[in-house]
């Protein structure tokens, strides 16, 4: 992951290796307010490329809901998982 903006209702991921990754089962979790994006099927993050998850508004890469996920006022970390389940 590589950054969070709360007010903006985003979340970056950047793929820091030379290989495409398959992120098939992949989640995102907002930590306070225990909600979950999961990536769609054959989704594939291309090697040295980032994408935005947005929330709110349609404004990303990839869309989670119309409401707004992070708590602005307090803290609420971002954690990513694979599809095993492991923090990354």
């Amino acid at each position: 992951m590589s950054g969070l903006d709360k007010e903006a209702e985003q979340v970056k991921i950047k793929n820091l290796s030379d290989k495409d990754m398959d992120l098939t089962g992949w989640y995102l979790v907002s930590v306070t307010g225990n909600q979950k994006y999961t990536f769609p099927d054959g989704y594939r993050l291309k090697a040295g490329a980032e994408i935005t998850i947005a929330s709110n508004e349609e404004t990303g890469d990839l869309f989670w809901t119309k409401a707004n996920v992070w708590n602005n006022s307090a803290s609420d970390p971002a954690e990513l998982y694979d599809s095993n389940g492991n923090p990354k």
